[in-house]
């Protein structure tokens, strides 16, 4: 959210001179430079391929091709690392409180034999949203906490 209460987030308007034209979901956008050279630099950064040749794979970001087949793609070959790296951290295959015990006894992650192997494969920061962690389990407050007293909206 933007609304400037809580979050980091920033919104900005930048005005260029110099245009150029670029393809946003199949259609022509004339788009300032520095915007696009600033876009195509982040998202060079987040997948690992600040200062290699991209041969206009960044050009259309909203194709579907870009996001599954190299935005997705990177991000679960990291999370695949990750997890070979390191037990016990969040990810989709644990779904219990008592599988994660199983999966790590001790409260932090701890670095598995190789994991400098893996960590040097990584590319970029991206990596999967564990979106099914702890799914089968109520994570809400009990009634003898104070967090239960202070409302959810607090938390989100």
């Amino acid at each position: 959210s933007l609304l400037g209460e809580r979050d980091s987030e920033i919104a900005l308007l930048l005005e260029y001179g110099t245009s150029r034209q670029i393809r946003v979901n199949g259609q022509f956008h004339s788009i300032s430079e520095f915007v696009h050279s600033l876009r195509i630099r982040l998202m060079s950064e987040h997948l690992g391929l600040l200062g290699r040749e991209t041969d206009g794979l960044l050009e259309d970001p909203t194709s579907d091709a870009f996001f599954y087949d190299t935005w997705c793609k990177t991000a679960q070959e990291n999370e695949k690392l990750y997890l070979q790296a390191f037990s016990g951290i969040a990810n989709s295959t644990i779904f219990t409180k008592a599988a994660l015990k199983a999966q790590s006894p001790s409260e932090f992650p701890k670095p598995l034999p190789g994991a400098s192997e893996y960590l040097q494969r990584i590319r970029g920061h991206l990596v999967g949203y564990p979106l099914a962690f702890m799914k089968y389990e109520d994570l809400r407050p009990s009634l003898v906490s104070s967090e239960y007293f202070v409302g959810s909206s607090l938390f989100t």
